[in-house]
């Protein structure tokens, strides 16, 4: 998530606080009441869909090292009872196809390991009742069967990964995109209600707003074309936004742009 965002979120965790500070006063308004619930699902859903994308790219790699792990513990096990099994009937065939240690595993490259694992799994299957004179019992083989499907769950394709993590990342943005223009658009018009009543409450509301600076916006003037006397265009000033209608009424600047005169 880029600063942008991750500013927003800060002030809709910092608004949402303030709110919850003063629920009595927010609950004084059946329509401040139901803005004050939707900024906390949303806010919930944000808080969800980040911490998917954390574990996407930080705990991906860890669970998959711990699948790893498991799965590699259950194939030695195995692969010394196999041994013994082939080292009793002198199957130097045998032998060599489950000559793996702990660290040959661990070695191997996820998509290998998942047909190596598989085939392994198979061959020990396939000798289940001579292997229980080894100390391989079939509890052993089911544990290894369910490691080996979990490792693949645990290891998709990286185009597939990808895609997913992409997605989620959208989805999120669009979300605090969404969320800004609510609060902008609902809850801030709500907000101004409050000076009459409760400026406290009105100056504590634009404290949590200006964690994430909004207001009037002026366009800049294009520099004049080199060799042509061009004039500059117009300074554009767009309208102020509840918001920043509210920070002018608590802090008494005029809003009609004019200088007011003394005495």
């Amino acid at each position: 998530m880029d600063k942008k965002n991750s500013a927003k979120v800060n002030m809709f965790t910092q608004l949402e606080n303030m709110l919850t500070e003063n629920i009595s006063v927010v609950n004084s308004s059946p329509a401040f009441t139901a803005h004050y619930q939707h900024l906390g699902i949303e806010l919930s859903g944000i808080e969800g869909k980040r911490e998917l994308i954390s574990l996407s790219t930080t705990g991906h790699a860890k669970d998959k090292k711990s699948a790893k792990e498991a799965l590699s513990n259950l194939l030695v096990a195995v692969c010394g009872g196999l041994k013994a099994y082939a080292s009793e009937h002198s199957d130097q065939a045998l032998a060599q196809q489950v000559n793996y240690s702990y660290s040959d595993l661990m070695r191997i490259r996820a998509t290998d390991l998942e047909s190596t694992a598989a085939a392994l799994h198979k061959l020990a299957t396939d000798h289940a009742e001579a292997l229980q004179a080894y100390n391989v019992e079939a509890d052993t083989l089911t544990k290894l069967g369910l490691a080996v499907s979990s490792f693949k769950k645990k290891n998709p394709a990286p185009r597939k990964w990808m895609t997913t993590n992409k997605t989620t990342r959208e989805l999120l943005a669009e979300q605090i995109k969404s969320l800004n223009n609510y609060i902008r658009e609902k809850m801030d018009p709500l907000a101004q209600t409050y000076l009459d009543k409760d400026k406290k409450f009105c100056m504590l509301y634009d404290n949590a707003r200006r964690n994430y600076t909004e207001g009037v916006r002026h366009n800049k003037p294009q520099a004049a074309t080199l060799g042509k006397e061009t004039a500059a265009p117009p300074t554009i000033v767009e309208q102020p936004t509840a918001n920043a209608l509210l920070q002018m009424a608590l802090h008494s600047v005029p809003t009609n742009g004019e200088v007011q005169a003394e005495g």
